[in-house]
């Protein structure tokens, strides 16, 4: 196994995280400047990079040919929130807020940024496209189902299926939805746009991980860090996500290669847009931001185990 891909994505994940923290305790940026930054992802870079990801690395024939790689991400990620739900009752998690973070925390990883050049190094180039067409079945979920979480207890309407309407209507989910149709109808971006939409979109992760350091930098870290509920994540997430994800998919009609992959990218540590979403709605984003810093760390160790189990295996 080459480790270059999984050793590159942690460290620049802690150098910008690392920057991030040390601006904020430093004094450069107040904790009411995290707003701006959530905001900006949220509303402007997220939905540039969904757009331009979507139309560049897709086409209508891989999306008919590989139906299977979004219909098992659905699958780990429900798989996943169903084992969150019976951990948060075995640990009686009361806090409602913090319940939602942590289904969230469990059920979506960081699929691409951490996930393709682990995938590419150790499955080659070829897999790449997999990667895409997993992180566009997690997308279709987070934009609905995790949207839904995030925004729960918070909306003054009552009317569920109203409130899952109008969060569904969102900056993410209509670049999803508008990059789909563009690619099944095989209609090009104009160049300005797909240009600007590019360089639009490679900020994103960047600014999510500055975002996370200053969010910790403004915490308490050293008791957060020792949460129990981080490491209940932890275990959920690295561990018995990829566990379920790969009893599902081993019986399954499709190449050994598919197999893998999907199993792989369901052992990626939490996503970065959790911290992004719960400050979004208010939902204890420095919980989320733990999370996704505790995972990374530990998964520096998880995913090359995986790997070599799946390798054992297959």
């Amino acid at each position: 196994m080459n480790y270059s891909g999984l050793a590159e994505a942690i460290l620049t994940i802690i150098i910008f995280t690392g920057i991030g923290f040390f601006s904020a305790k430093a004094g450069l940026f107040k904790k009411s400047d995290t707003k701006a930054f959530s905001n900006l992802i949220f509303y402007i870079t997220s939905p540039a990079l969904i757009l331009s990801s979507v139309t560049e690395h897709f086409t209508r024939e891989m999306v008919l040919s590989s139906l299977a790689v979004p219909v098992f991400a659905v699958i780990m990620t429900i798989l996943s929130l169903i084992a969150a739900y019976a951990a948060q009752k075995i640990i009686k998690l009361d806090n409602p807020s913090k319940k939602d973070i942590f289904y969230l925390a469990v059920s979506f990883c960081n699929t691409v940024f951490i996930g393709l050049p682990i995938v590419t190094s150790v499955y080659g180039e070829s897999a790449a496209g997999f990667v895409f067409f997993y992180d566009l079945g997690s997308g279709i979920v987070l934009w609905t189902l995790g949207i839904e979480l995030a925004c729960r207890g918070r909306d003054s309407d009552k009317n569920g299926l109203g409130r899952f309407l109008k969060n569904l209507i969102n900056p993410s989910s209509l670049a999803l939805a508008l990059a789909v149709f563009l690619v099944m109808l095989k209609v090009p971006l104009p160049d300005v746009i797909s240009s600007t939409a590019k360089t639009l979109g490679s900020i994103t992760v960047p600014l999510s991980m500055l975002f996370i350091g200053m969010s910790v930098g403004h915490s308490r870290i050293s008791a957060g860090m020792l949460d129990p509920l981080v490491f209940w994540a932890a275990f959920i997430r690295l561990i018995i996500s990829p566990m379920l994800t790969g009893a599902a998919v081993y019986f399954a009609p499709v190449p050994t290669i598919l197999k893998k992959v999907v199993t792989v990218e369901a052992a990626m540590p939490v996503m970065m847009f959790t911290a992004i979403l719960a400050d979004r709605y208010k939902k204890n984003s420095e919980f989320a931001s733990r999370a996704v810093l505790v995972t990374t760390f530990i998964s520096m160790v998880t995913i090359p185990a995986i790997v070599y189990v799946l390798e054992l295996i297959y």
